[in-house]
């Protein structure tokens, strides 16, 4: 899904967050959302479009906690230091140069932190 639309790869990702939220209800097992991201080495990127793809990740993920489901978190790929991009593998965060990022980040985790 590399080279499609922003619409098609948002629609995907939203059906595979539901399939497995439905999924792992089935079984009764819980299930956390891991190593995701948006790499700046594709064409359309944007740290706005890799902040959308965050925003919505999380709110699925915050919507299924809070109504008592299965998902327990998301861990997007990766946050790196200044200074240690050049170990990047184009899906790195630096929070120093993504205040928006950083942001989002934070906002997710006080969201999370309010459920319990």
């Amino acid at each position: 899904l590399s080279n499609a639309s922003y619409q098609a790869q948002a629609q995907f990702v939203n059906q595979w967050v539901q399939s497995h939220i439905s999924d792992s209800q089935s079984i009764g097992k819980p299930f956390v959302i891991s190593e995701f991201g948006k790499s700046y080495k594709y064409p359309g990127y944007s740290v706005g479009a890799r902040d959308s793809y965050l925003s919505e990740i999380y709110t699925s993920v915050y919507n299924c906690a809070k109504s008592g489901g299965p998902c327990g978190g998301a861990l997007f790929w990766q946050v790196m230091d200044l200074g240690m991009e050049n170990m990047g593998d184009g899906y790195e965060i630096v929070l120093q140069k993504s205040s928006s990022t950083d942001s989002i980040i934070y906002a997710q985790s006080k969201r999370m932190s309010s459920l319990h």
